[in-house]
């Protein structure tokens, strides 16, 4: 079983290497930047959050928005669902 805090490492380890630039040999014409990324997470196997769970997911979606990363949360069961709208965190997440 993978702790909260290591799935946050992880998948901030996953950002960072996804939108860190790429060398650029001389002669070659500058990038221009690298295409938007989405992290869609799925949390279907997610029966429950916790508060640690909760600031790791606002954690890990600060990282991605700092790096250009848009962060979708998919298929989110209907009690995780409610814990992001009693902590009115749907507002920050996008939730499909």
């Amino acid at each position: 079983m993978t702790t909260a805090g290591q799935f946050s490492r992880h998948v901030s380890q996953w950002i960072e290497s996804q939108v860190a630039p790429e060398p650029q040999r001389s002669g070659e014409p500058k990038q221009v930047g690298k295409p938007a990324l989405t992290l869609n997470l799925d949390l279907a196997e997610v029966s429950w959050v916790s508060s640690v769970g909760l600031n790791e997911l606002i954690e890990i979606n600060l990282h991605a928005k700092k790096s250009g990363v848009r962060l979708v949360l998919t298929n989110v069961q209907s009690v995780v669902r409610e814990v992001f709208m009693l902590t009115r965190l749907e507002r920050m997440f996008e939730v499909i």
